[in-house]
C-alpha cells in the first residue's frame, strides 16, 4: 500500500489541521495525492491510501471535496483505494461510502497492567475496563463495517517492547523494555481478528527502511530480532486455503426509462470484486432492506457469475421508490461458496 502521510513543519498535528482556506487546502492536496497514485499505478502498486488521519478536514462539511479528490485518484490509478481513519474519527468519516475499503489504525488500549497476560490482552478487545474507560472495541469496528457494507483494512496495528504494552499503544515516547510482552499482544492480536471475515488484512506498524535491529533494549515498534517476530513468523506459516473475499460497490444509480421514473422504479449498478485468493462461485444477493419504505422488486435471489481472484460482475437490482422519497439507503447481503464447499456471507452479519 502507499499510504502518504502529511506531517507539519510547525509541529501541528495532521488530525488538527484547519487552513484559512479549505479550497485552496485540497487544490493542493490534490496535486499531490493525485501524483502519487499516478506513480503507484506506475509500478503496479497493490492499494493507495487518499489520506492518513485527517480528522478536522474528513467530515460531512467536505464531502465534495473528498468526492473530487477521490475521482481524480481514480482516473490515474486502477487499483482499489482506503482511507486511513483514526479510532475517533471513522464514525464520522463521510466519503467512507466512495472507498473500497475502509482503513483504520488501530491502538485502542487493552490493559493498565505492566505485563499483562494473553487472556487479558484478548479480553481487552471485546471487554475493555481502564483508565479510557469501558468498551468493546471490536463491536464498534463490525457496527462501521456493518453501516457501509464494506471490508475492513487495519492501515496500522502494532505494539511496542514495553511493560504496560496494551495501555496507550498509540504512545511512542518512554517505557521500559520488554520483548514478551510485545509478543503476547501480537499473538492476541491473531487470536482475536484470524477469524474475522470482514477484515481483508492487516498493515503491521512498524519496520522502518535499514531499521534491521531489534538489539536488546530496543522500545520502539518494530519486531526484528524480538520474541514478537517468532510470533508473526508461525501465524504466517499456517498453511491455509486460498479463500475468496467479496467487495460490493455501488457504480450507479439512475431512472432507465422516463416510464420506470413515472412507475418509480429505481435502478442501482453494484459492482461485485473478488479480492481475495481464491475462486468464489455460486455468488448471489440473499437479502435486502432498505429505509424509508423503499422495496426491492428484483427477484431474490439474485444469482450472477462466479468470479475468480480479481474477477468483477456487474449487477442491476431494482427499487420500488415511493413518490415523497428523495434518499434513502440500501442494504445487501452476499452469499457465496469457495473451492472446497465452505460458504461465505458479505458481511458477516446481516446489518439490520
Amino acid at each position: 500500500m502507499l499510504k502518504p502521510h502529511i506531517d507539519i513543519s510547525d509541529g501541528t498535528t495532521r488530525w488538527d489541521i484547519r487552513p484559512a482556506n479549505p479550497a485552496l487546502w485540497f487544490a493542493s492536496y490534490k496535486n499531490m495525492i493525485v501524483h502519487y497514485a499516478s506513480m503507484a499505478e506506475a509500478h503496479q502498486v497493490e492499494l493507495v491510501s487518499v489520506g492518513t488521519e485527517l480528522v478536522t478536514m474528513s467530515g460531512s462539511s467536505y464531502y465534495g471535496n473528498w468526492a473530487d479528490v477521490i475521482g481524480d485518484v481514480r482516473s490515474v490509478y486502477s487499483g482499489p483505494i482506503t482511507y486511513a481513519a483514526s479510532t475517533t474519527e471513522c464514525d464520522d468519516l463521510a466519503f467512507a461510502g466512495l472507498l473500497d475499503y475502509l482503513g483504520l489504525d488501530v491502538y485502542f488500549p487493552l490493559s493498565d497492567n505492566a505485563q499483562p497476560t494473553l487472556d487479558e490482552l484478548m479480553a481487552g478487545w471485546t471487554d475493555y475496563h481502564g483508565q479510557y474507560g469501558d468498551a468493546d472495541w471490536l463491536a464498534s469496528i463490525e457496527q462501521w463495517q456493518a453501516r457501509w457494507n464494506k471490508q475492513v483494512i487495519f492501515t496500522e496495528l502494532g505494539y511496542r517492547s514495553i511493560e504496560y504494552v496494551g495501555m496507550a499503544p498509540w504512545d511512542w515516547s518512554a517505557g521500559d523494555y520488554d520483548g514478551f510482552n510485545q509478543a503476547r499482544a501480537y499473538e492476541a492480536a491473531f487470536r482475536v481478528l484470524g477469524n474475522k471475515s470482514w477484515l481483508a488484512g492487516v498493515f503491521w506498524w512498524d519496520w522502518l527502511p535499514g531499521e534491521n535491529t531489534g538489539s536488546p533494549g530496543n522500545t520502539d515498534y518494530t519486531v526484528v530480532d524480538k520474541p514478537a517476530e517468532d510470533v508473526v513468523k508461525s501465524w504466517f506459516a499456517l498453511d491455509q486455503a486460498q479463500e475468496p473475499a467479496i467487495l460490493v460497490n455501488v457504480t450507479s444509480v439512475r431512472w432507465s426509462s422516463y416510464a420506470d421514473y413515472i412507475a418509480r422504479r429505481l435502478s442501482v449498478d453494484f459492482r461485485i470484486n473478488n479480492a481475495g485468493s481464491g475462486q468464489a462461485t455460486d455468488i448471489a444477493i440473499s437479502d435486502s432492506a432498505a429505509t424509508a419504505g423503499v422495496q426491492m422488486l428484483s427477484d431474490q435471489p439474485v444469482y450472477f457469475s462466479s468470479l475468480a481472484p480479481g474477477g468483477e460482475s456487474i449487477t442491476t437490482v431494482t427499487y420500488g421508490v415511493p413518490a415523497e422519497v428523495i434518499s434513502f439507503r440500501a442494504y445487501i447481503n452476499i452469499a457465496y461458496i469457495d473451492s472446497t464447499g465452505q460458504s461465505y456471507h458479505f458481511p458477516e452479519a446481516i446489518p439490520w
